[in-house]
């Protein structure tokens, strides 16, 4: 009986020590200690900097939750960052945060993600390749600038809200998220970049607000489940293969302030049936509408 007893005790204590980790720390920029190799839910008040990222994300292999709320990021300058850059300015969540561009791997523990309240921009590939980022994505209102490949390849996000206050969306910065399935773009975004969301194919509709002039090359191409598109008036210029292989869109109205559609622009949208284009335009490239072989109807 004694036997089974500390059995049972042995397990109960073996599963103890397998539960979670969480601490909260208060630190010095560069201070986050490298020994924190066990900890799942880290909650970080103070200063940081990019030695504090690479620390997160190379030294502690079982990080799931990361809350730097009551944090704030300080500029540096330095070899010890998260990439072969020297300067990383403050209030950004550096380049290649928890993207590690050796291994072409991301943070895969990484599951939820809370913002400080200073931040103003995400730098290039900061969450590239966090295949465990899943749910729902807000950029908070703080944040004016989104980098390229920011989220690229983060393959669990459902859904993405991108708040009033973002005026640029780098190239590629949500490209391959194949579960996205909704987009909200706010109406100080001025462009969106080449390849954003491209290879999103579980995205079903968007809408590109007034503010939004050009919708660069490949944008939303092979977004194979994208049934609908509404443009809006302030949009010129539709760049090449923007809208490419979209398999499933249906129709598309081109608004009178744009003059260019470019060359392979709507390439493969063979569900397509109707499109309106406006006097508006001037040039419209070569293939633009090249295998929209169910297209009846333009004007």
């Amino acid at each position: 009986m004694k036997k089974l007893l500390l059995l049972i005790s042995y397990l109960c204590l073996s599963l103890l020590l397998q539960a979670q980790v969480i601490k909260t720390v208060n630190i010095t920029a560069g201070g986050l200690s490298t020994a924190l190799t066990d900890v799942t839910n880290l909650t970080i008040t103070g200063t940081i900097d990019a030695r504090d990222f690479k620390t997160m994300r190379d030294n502690m292999p079982n990080l799931a939750i990361v809350d730097l709320s009551g944090a704030n990021i300080v500029a540096y300058t330095g070899s010890e960052g998260t990439t072969y850059s020297t300067t990383y300015p403050a209030n950004e969540i550096p380049v290649s945060a928890f993207f590690r561009s050796g291994a072409f791997s991301g943070k895969t523990t990484l599951t939820s993600f809370v913002y400080p309240s200073s931040a103003t921009s995400i730098g290039d590939n900061a969450f590239s390749n966090c295949t465990g980022l899943s749910g729902a994505l807000t950029i908070p209102a703080s944040v004016t600038k989104i980098g390229n490949s920011a989220f690229s390849r983060c393959q669990k996000l459902a859904s993405v809200t991108i708040s009033n206050g973002v005026t640029s969306i780098g190239e590629s910065a949500f490209s391959e998220c194949s579960r996205l399935a909704s987009v909200t773009i706010p109406s100080s975004v001025t462009s969106i970049g080449s390849r954003t969301f491209e290879s999103c194919s579980s995205l079903t509709s968007v809408t590109i607000p007034s503010s939004v002039t050009s919708i660069e090359s490949r944008a939303f191409s092979q977004c194979s489940s994208l049934t609908s598109v509404t443009l809006s008036e302030g949009l010129t210029m539709i760049g090449s293969e923007a809208f490419s292989n979209c398999s499933s869109l249906t129709s598309v109205t081109i608004p009178s302030s744009v003059t260019t559609i470019g060359s392979s622009a709507f390439y493969y949208c063979n569900s397509l049936t109707s499109v309106t284009i406006p006097s508006s335009v001037t040039t419209i490239g070569s293939s633009a509408f090249y295998y929209c072989n169910s297209l009846t109807s333009v004007t």
